[in-house]
């Protein structure tokens, strides 16, 4: 084994140590039918399933905030106190499902990171340590 090698399975121990600190794949319990209808005379609607970045999830929460501003500002200006529902749901249940994807989005980023670098890490390896990590593997697969 060479030095490289050496250096390359430390590298690779620290990746394999920050996918534990990741953790299994966050399973939201979601609030909303996750179908957002911003305007009730439009029959569109988004699936937040189909949000797939930080920047989207940004924009969905800054339409609802707008529209519940818009919402609250009427009531003022007419003295009423009707609650601001989307779908039957509270811009709270909204924001919180939304905060949730973007933890599933960004969860699933990392795990893409991090199994980029083990496999370019694997790639770097000298033929020798390839075949004692097969070897190390098989050893482990006979409990020997």
């Amino acid at each position: 084994m060479s030095s490289n090698d050496k250096q390359i399975e430390e590298y690779r121990v620290a990746v394999e140590k920050k996918r534990t600190e990741l953790g299994e794949q966050p399973r939201p319990s979601y609030l909303t039918n996750q179908l957002l209808q911003l305007d009730p005379n439009d029959s569109k609607k988004l699936n937040l399933n189909l949000v797939n970045n930080d920047a989207h999830c940004v924009e969905v929460v800054r339409q609802i905030t707008i529209q519940s501003m818009a919402h609250d500002k009427a009531n003022e200006l007419l003295g009423t106190s009707i609650p601001f529902v989307i779908g039957g749901y509270t811009v709270e249940q909204w924001v919180g499902d939304v905060k949730a994807r973007l933890e599933l989005i960004n969860w699933k980023a990392e795990k893409v990171k991090l199994d980029a670098m083990d496999k370019k890490l694997a790639a770097l390896l000298s033929d020798d340590a390839k075949t004692a990590n097969a070897i190390a593997d098989i050893v482990g697969e006979l409990n020997l």
